[in-house]
């Protein structure tokens, strides 16, 4: 029997990605879902060419457009936020989350326990909310597999019955394109040189992150909920080749990790076939062409908020949500020329400088705290 897949946000790179791996195994695999935000005529050509039961437009002023491009088809359409929330609810053997942003947080609560295994590549949600999210999957029959090439890693050489002999979670960061330059340098930054990634093209929001290094402070606090891990055990290291994507300390001296030329299919493989591998069309690693690996610090100067990310996971769930929250903020003023790169950091630091402890204790004090910050966020780009 084929496995029914569900898709949240297919016209990602995730998602994309996931589509090319089905398409290598169409006799293993049903597409039932297919989720986008607006990019309505890449979603009715992949609906048509995997025959999805059913199709998302989260842009409601897209939802005539999908509904004339897919005249004809036997083929559920729906549009807006909720519908894609309702979606997420239905019963699948996997569901692939690339949708990015807070915004993807009750989608994936929705799929935990109605779905078998989650795929999931959405840090903001596990850094806001981690607790509740891994609560409820341990309750449940929903297997929990990060996307992320660096946490995937670690799952795949994390080994829970010597959980109490792990020393030490490393995640590598590339260094994205500002791992040379000096602070001056980075005063005059545009939106366009910042999502200009040396290895890899991205969407824009998560390439900011990555040349500012929020991404792999991020990253820290993720593998810390995700593999129920303290902040003193978890840590990362610049690795510009981008070979090795993770690694695990033990107490005998072993260090494990995996390794791979950077293809987002490698970590979704994981998730199709759990616990077995899929095979796939891949570019085989070629350790005679690749010469050396090199390795070094995250520099604190360039790099101030990485150093932040680590401090906000001490203090707990509200200095998390207050820093990514204020981060998502700050970076799409940066797109839109609103504030400088370094600006990023000022804004963030404000924020957190300013917030107030507050309980966290339901998911809907993460949404409240969540806008609360991202109204605050507003007010402090305002007076810059």
């Amino acid at each position: 029997m084929k496995k029914k897949i569900c898709i949240l946000g297919s016209t990602g790179s995730i998602g994309c990605n996931t589509l090319n791996l089905i398409s290598q195994h169409q006799d293993k695999y049903e597409v039932e879902t297919l989720t986008a935000n607006e990019n309505v005529k890449k979603l009715a050509l992949q609906a048509i060419e995997f025959r999805a039961k059913n199709v998302v437009i989260c842009d409601d002023s897209k939802f005539k457009e999908l509904k004339e491009l897919l005249s004809g088809y036997d083929i559920k359409i729906f549009s807006g936020y909720d519908e894609l929330v309702n979606l997420a609810g239905l019963k699948y053997d996997i569901t692939v989350v690339g949708i990015s942003g807070i915004i993807a947080l009750k989608p994936i609560m929705e799929a935990i326990g109605n779905s078998k295994v989650l795929g999931l590549a959405n840090k903001e949600s596990i850094v806001c909310a981690g607790d509740f999210i891994t609560n409820k999957a341990k309750n449940s029959i929903t297997k929990i597999i990060p996307l992320d090439s660096e946490h995937n890693a670690i799952f795949q050489v994390f080994e829970e019955k010597n959980r109490d002999n792990i020393e030490k979670v490393m995640l590598t960061a590339s260094g994205g394109p500002f791992l040379n330059k000096s602070i001056d340098e980075l005063k005059n930054i545009t939106p366009k040189e910042a999502i200009r990634h040396p290895k890899w093209k991205m969407g824009d929001k998560i390439s900011v992150d990555c040349a500012n290094m929020v991404n792999k402070g991020l990253e820290v606090i993720e593998a810390c909920k995700l593999f129920n891990l303290d902040i003193d055990k978890v840590d990362a290291i610049i690795h510009p080749e981008s070979i090795i994507h993770g690694m695990v300390y033990y107490a005998d001296g072993s260090v494990l990790s995996q390794m791979g030329y950077h293809d987002m299919r490698t970590p979704i493989s994981t998730v199709l076939e759990y616990p077995k591998r899929v095979r796939f069309n891949y570019n085989h690693l070629d350790f005679s062409k690749i010469g050396s690996l090199n390795f070094k610090e995250i520099n604190r100067e360039l790099f101030p908020l990485f150093y932040l990310a680590k401090e906000a996971y001490r203090f707990g769930n509200y200095a998390l949500i207050a820093f990514n929250v204020s981060n998502e903020v700050a970076v799409e003023a940066f797109l839109n020329n609103r504030v400088s790169f370094l600006g990023i950091d000022k804004v963030v630091k404000i924020i957190m400088n300013q917030t107030e402890p507050i309980n966290i204790s339901t998911l809907e004090d993460v949404l409240n705290f969540t806008d609360k910050i991202e109204k605050e966020t507003k007010t402090v780009l305002q007076k810059l």
